[in-house]
């Protein structure tokens, strides 16, 4: 009839009941109110990251068993981590229960003369994953450990080594599956109640799977950083609650990012939008899409054209098109399914060469004629012919990616990037145009 969870509205704090979804106060007096864990609240605005300095942590309300899965996005602002209770170094991710072989951390860098990424599973039992992780570097880790007691990981998509500890013994217990009796605790381990092995961190974002009753893995937790009154926290968008620290405060990235993601756009063939950035060679853009309609011949999904150069990165007519410089096409596709998604890869190098590939069907390496540089930005969904508006075309386009295990950014299905190639160096701008 009653599941009371403690909360606070305001200055009053009470006992909120689960069953009616009202909030009991008492009759007299005040209660005192401990450290807010989690709020029912819609953040102000999302965040590109929180920062911990290593005195903040936050129960994720998630039990730390085996049978689950995690994931995070993020960057060390530490060169070196330092050496504390053996050598425990910071826990992004973990919980410790009452005895020597319950404690399960899951995504922990380790000092031991060198910066390693460990994923500790029972005890004495250990398992090594990367070397070398260095500060300021963004890494998206995973980790696992399955009900029997299988170790998987994997950091920026690389599988590390896997180890079976089914079977095997650990201070006198058998390996196996594992509840450690407490929650797991972010940007810090929970020992047993008590936060310890503070992570110093800007964490973009964090996702934690488990197992169900069948033992299907399902989505318990899915973190964004944002803020709310001031005050930075983590947005779970399963529960719909934001997440604060216990102790102290998280600091807030400058950069605001937009509040959802969708797992596509569509345009009727009557918009556009500019891009910002200018279609010249040193380009290469990719993009998931499926047409809507026969499109007319041409309209066009990234083109500009100028100082008579085409920068057609992807075009539709009886065909899918790539074409540059001189020319309108120089590697082509021909037909398309409506309704079909297609991802293409298109790039015109410094040195006027055109690379492009269909679903994986890589073409043959073209060399371009004509200019390098159309003087106008790339549109999206038409084509920028020397500031006019040309060429419209139907057109569902994905930015998002499908999660995999790997992430935030593995999330949701296709995706779209230009990146700018320079002599020198690359820039990898996935998920926005810049130059």
């Amino acid at each position: 009839m009653r599941d009371f969870v403690p909360c606070k509205k305001g200055d009053r704090v009470g006992l909120w009941d689960r069953v009616s979804g009202d909030i009991f106060y008492p009759a007299a007096g005040t209660l005192t109110a401990g450290s807010t864990v989690a709020v029912n609240a819609e953040p102000d605005k999302m965040l590109e990251y929180v920062e911990a300095d290593g005195t903040q942590y936050i129960d994720t309300g998630v039990n730390a068993r085996s049978g689950t899965k995690a994931t995070a996005k993020l960057v060390y602002t530490e060169s070196n981590v330092s050496v504390n209770d053996n050598y425990c170094g910071y826990v992004v991710l973990g919980a410790k229960g009452s005895s020597n072989t319950s404690y399960l951390y899951m995504i922990r860098r380790h000092y031991n003369g060198e910066n390693w990424h460990w994923m500790t599973c029972y005890g004495g039992r250990y398992q090594t994953l990367f070397e070398d992780m260095a500060k300021d570097q963004m890494y998206v880790l995973a980790s696992e450990i399955t009900t029997n007691g299988t170790c998987k990981a994997t950091r920026n998509g690389r599988n590390g080594l896997e180890r079976d500890y089914s079977g095997q013994t650990s201070n006198g217990s058998v390996v196996g599956a594992l509840d450690t009796g407490v929650n797991f605790y972010a940007l810090a381990a929970n020992l047993n109640g008590n936060p310890g092995h503070y992570a110093k961190v800007r964490l973009y974002s964090m996702t934690i799977e488990q197992t169900d009753e069948n033992g299907e893995y399902q989505l318990v937790r899915d973190f964004r950083p944002c803020i709310k009154n001031g005050i930075a926290g983590l947005y779970d968008d399963i529960s719909k609650k934001i997440f604060y620290p216990a102790a102290g405060r998280l600091r807030a990235a400058d950069k605001a990012v937009p509040a959802k993601f969708v797992e596509y756009v569509e345009s009727d063939g009557s918009l556009y939008v500019d891009t910002c950035v200018k279609g010249k060679a040193g380009t290469k853009a990719e993009m998931t899409f499926n047409a809507n309609a026969d499109n007319g011949n041409p309209s066009y999904l990234l083109s500009s054209y100028g100082n008579k150069v085409n920068m057609n990165f992807c075009y539709f007519g009886d065909s899918i098109n790539v074409g540059f410089g001189g020319s309108d096409w120089d590697t082509y596709w021909s037909g398309y399914s409506k309704g079909t998604q297609y991802t293409l890869k298109s790039e015109y190098t410094l040195a006027k060469k055109v690379n492009a590939s269909l679903n994986g069907d890589q073409a043959s390496e073209k060399a371009a004629t004509g200019g390098t540089n159309s003087g106008v930005n790339l549109y999206a969904f038409a084509r920028n012919k020397a500031g006019l508006v040309d060429g419209g075309c139907s057109v569902k386009l994905y930015v998002g990616v499908r999660r995999d295990g790997l992430g935030r950014e593995l999330r949701r299905g296709g995706h779209a990037h230009v990146r700018r190639r320079r002599r020198h160096r690359s820039h990898d701008e996935r998920h926005h145009l810049r130059q």
